[in-house]
């Protein structure tokens, strides 16, 4: 697996099938439904947004996953700290293939 796929695939897996997942978890359940209190504090609120703003609300969430991945990936490619730890990570595949450059890569499918 190349970087490019990788990042590729982490963008099918993790960014569009979280954000499917909550979509259809916010648009199916209702708030008494859910046992922990913070999820149901979520549906009641999302409950209360007007149609109109929901597509907004599914958007920052989108915009979560991405920023959250591509922090990760900064860490990997060391262009990001991860606090004060100074280590060099490294990803690579079973055939030994180092990942690089997966921030820039992953950024580039979101870059008009």
């Amino acid at each position: 697996m190349t970087a490019d796929e990788f990042t590729q695939s982490i963008i099918t897996e993790v960014v569009d099938g979280n954000s499917a997942f909550y979509e259809s978890t916010f648009r199916d359940t209702r708030p008494e439904q859910a046992s922990d209190p913070h999820w149901r504090a979520a549906l009641a609120m999302f409950a209360s947004l007007p149609e109109s703003q929901r597509p907004a609300f599914f958007a920052v969430l989108r915009q979560v996953a991405v920023d959250s991945v591509s922090n990760v990936f900064g860490i990997l490619d060391g262009s990001s700290s991860l606090g004060s730890h100074s280590e060099e990570f490294r990803l690579s595949t079973s055939t030994g293939e180092r990942l690089t450059d997966l921030q820039d890569r992953f950024l580039s499918h979101f870059t008009p």
